[in-house]
């Protein structure tokens, strides 16, 4: 990796509020990554509640071997508690860090509005995620 960056609230405190971060590669060959395999778009100040969310991951806990990429699809709603979104999804252990699609650009690119921070444990199978905010555009513009 080239460079990494992530918030002060997730490093110092594990705040879930921050549970983003970005990264750069170098290049290979004289080209760039994302000018070789594409990439997504990044939507942010949107809210918790949305409507045709993408969720992807690769799944590693039973019955998934974290081999294939999975989703789910649906809407999300606002956690009471705090400021993440949630979506009801099977998805187990190894699904975090994937994109929440808001709306797709083809069918595997799309706007990531935010990325699956954690999971339920008991329960309702939901996965969480905050929602991108200026802060993680500004964070995002100051990678390039």
């Amino acid at each position: 990796m080239r460079t990494v960056r992530t918030f002060n609230g997730w490093i110092n405190n594990r705040n879930y509020d921050y549970d983003q971060a970005f990264f750069t590669v170098f290049p290979r060959d004289n080209r760039n990554l994302i000018n070789t395999v594409d990439g997504n778009g990044l939507s942010y100040n949107y809210g918790q509640a949305q409507q045709n969310v993408r969720i992807s991951g690769y799944p590693a806990e039973a019955p998934y071997d974290g081999e294939l990429p999975y989703s789910c699809y649906g809407d999300t709603y606002k956690r009471l508690t705090n400021n993440d979104a949630y979506m009801n999804c099977n998805m187990t252990g190894g699904a975090s860090g994937g994109p929440w699609f808001r709306e797709m650009i083809s069918e595997n690119l799309g706007y990531v509005f935010a990325v699956t921070s954690r999971r339920s444990t008991s329960c309702v199978q939901r996965l969480y995620a905050r929602p991108n905010t200026q802060a993680v555009k500004d964070m995002f513009d100051e990678m390039r």
